[in-house]
């Protein structure tokens, strides 16, 4: 099945030529981790995953056409 995943911030570096997102087909019946794991994402790098926009875990089940979308931890900012 064929999944699309975008990537933000230095999570890029994960994908060919820096791009923001790209196309994969995975095998019916993959989860995000499945996902991540050809991409070469670790789960510590990740604050957020997102499926077609709706906040998801690495368990969720994919399917055709999907939008998958990943995020860093967020960082920085003041303490009080």
């Amino acid at each position: 099945m064929r999944i699309i995943l975008g990537t933000f911030g230095a999570l890029r570096r994960h994908l060919p030529q820096y791009k923001e997102e790209i196309e994969t087909d995975l095998p019916e019946g993959s989860v995000v981790a499945d996902l991540l794991a050809t991409v070469g994402v670790e789960a510590d790098e990740i604050g957020l995953i997102t499926v077609n926009g709706q906040l998801a875990s690495e368990t969720a089940r994919l399917a055709e056409s999907d939008r998958v979308e990943i995020f860093s931890p967020m960082e920085g900012g003041d303490t009080v």
